[in-house]
């Protein structure tokens, strides 16, 4: 085993700062009640030329990231997302190759445009990177450590707007008849009743179901929870697969193979991705299954206020953007008031 680096060796690594580095924090920490504003911007200057390591302040722009992310961390941010967080933010400094402190809008356009023209990446994909970037350098302007966000000086890019369909009753009906077995055909039902994320599929426990009352508790993002209620055929499915187990996993869904392993969002997404091979039904993903679900309920005359609470949405924009409301529809109910 030696001379591997553990992945705690990996984590920690990040968190080694240069020895001047750290002195020269220490002088701003000293001086900061004594220097107004703009002077400690002239000081972290001064010290920056001075102390600033010549290999790109890689230590120090890994210093920065780190505590950026216990800051997201406390704020209920999910694991997910602040790995993400993570690697966008390693990513893109280590292409600027500057100290955040130096960083203008020019190296941020630049780096942009990088990973648009090089990285081959879609204008959506730019966008989400510029806005944890924008994130990043806003909480080091509140922070007071660099004067003002270059990011602000910067555009998003015009994206062409998806029409982010709902599946069809064809598609349902397709999909139904093509779910293997008992165990794929709960995780289907479920999905499509209850308008659950995946993430908060694969964290339920036995324990945590209600079948009679068809209902359970799921843990959303920022750690709220929320009832969600389901099918009868969910319900149906469910019985019988949970009848089937021999093994005493306590979650809810599990792998087939031993030991039987909680099923992780990355198995149910490419189980879907299999299921619509099978039924001959494009763009099969656990998150159209919520779709699906705020459409078809807005379409049976439930309030959208109801919708936004059942998929756990804490702004209505969100469920509007979900629940789309076909022409069909909105002809007919013209009609009908005209």
């Amino acid at each position: 085993m030696s001379g591997q680096i553990t992945p705690y060796a990996q984590y920690a690594s990040a968190y080694v700062i240069d020895p001047d580095l750290e002195r020269a924090r220490m002088v701003e920490s000293m001086m900061r009640e004594h220097l107004s504003k703009e002077q400690m911007h002239l000081l972290r200057d001064a010290l920056e030329s001075v102390f600033a390591p010549s290999d790109g302040s890689s230590q120090d722009n890994d210093h920065y990231i780190g505590i950026y992310l216990d800051a997201k961390r406390v704020e209920n941010l999910s694991k997910r997302t602040l790995a993400y967080y993570e690697q966008t933010l390693s990513k893109c400094l280590a292409y600027i190759g500057k100290p955040v402190r130096l960083i203008d809008a020019n190296d941020i356009r630049r780096c942009l445009s990088w990973a648009l023209t090089e990285r081959k990446v879609t204008p959506t994909t730019v966008n989400n990177e510029r806005r944890v970037l924008s994130s990043f350098f806003q909480w080091l302007e509140n922070e007071d450590i660099i004067r003002k966000s270059p990011v602000k000086r910067t555009k998003a890019l015009k994206e062409e707007k998806a029409d982010k369909k709902p599946f069809s009753d064809e598609d349902v009906a397709k999909m139904r008849e093509a779910c293997v077995s008992v165990r794929d055909k709960a995780i289907f039902e479920l999905l499509l009743s209850s308008g659950m994320r995946v993430s908060e599929l694969c964290g339920l426990d036995r324990d945590g179901i209600d079948l009679t009352g068809r209902e359970c508790d799921v843990l959303g993002k920022g750690n709220k929870r929320r009832t969600c209620y389901f099918s009868a055929a969910a319900k149906m499915y469910l019985t019988r697969y949970l009848a089937s187990r021999t093994d005493d996993e306590p979650a809810l869904f599990v792998c087939k193979a031993r030991p039987h392993n909680r099923l992780s969002t990355g198995s149910v997404e490419c189980m879907m991705r299999k299921l619509g091979k099978r039924a001959g039904v494009s763009n099969v993903h656990p998150h159209r299954f919520r779709r699906t679900f705020a459409t078809n309920n807005l379409r049976r005359g439930m309030r959208l206020e109801e919708i936004q609470q059942l998929l756990g949405h804490s702004n209505m924009d969100t469920t509007l953007i979900y629940a789309k409301i076909d022409r069909e529809m909105l002809k007919v109910n013209a009609r009908r008031l005209a």
